[in-house]
């Protein structure tokens, strides 16, 4: 079954496309229980480049949530196995080969916010859609004046950026 599986899995790669990652287009969805303790990841089938080869789910702290091969699905049992509280924060990789020599695996970190799971790798800040390549002009103490920050410890340092952008760092 697996290996029939494998092949159709393989043969549907064929029509689509190969250029996209699989974690590109992973969603996450409550099968059941709260909607933290019960999940299951999956991904749209026209993304998928070729076999996923295994899925696996850990916690932050480390512990495995679920483990699954050769699916276009994965379950996940999210529950801390002393508290039984979910945990919120959740990594999902799946490796998959498109050749014997040829394996790869991406990551998935998803975030429980108080009502879904955010995908983590496909969040943009403010800062994320305006950085800009700025380059630093000075650097200033709390006074305005041009400090040379390899020379300065315990003050606080603000960094002038082209951009018109500034950062305050407090140095030991």
């Amino acid at each position: 079954m697996k290996k029939k599986l494998s092949t159709v899995v393989f043969i549907l790669t064929m029509f689509f496309s190969w250029g996209q990652a699989p974690c590109d287009s992973l969603i996450i969805v409550s099968t059941g229980g709260s909607n933290q303790a019960f999940l299951q990841v999956s991904l749209n089938i026209c993304c998928l480049p070729a076999p996923i080869d295994s899925w696996t789910t850990t916690s932050n702290n480390g512990t495995i949530l679920g483990h699954d091969t050769m699916s276009i699905t994965h379950d996940i049992y999210n529950l801390n196995p002393i508290t039984t509280i979910p945990f919120d924060t959740l990594n999902t990789c799946l490796t998959y080969s498109w050749t014997s020599n040829n394996v790869m695996t991406c990551c998935v970190t998803w975030v429980w916010d108080g009502l879904n799971w955010i995908n983590m790798n496909n969040v943009n800040s403010i800062e994320e859609i305006n950085s800009t390549n700025k380059t630093l002009i000075k650097a200033v103490d709390l006074s305005g004046k041009e400090v040379d920050e390899s020379k300065i410890k315990n003050q606080i340092i603000i960094y002038l950026y082209s951009d018109g952008s500034k950062e305050k760092k407090f140095i030991n």
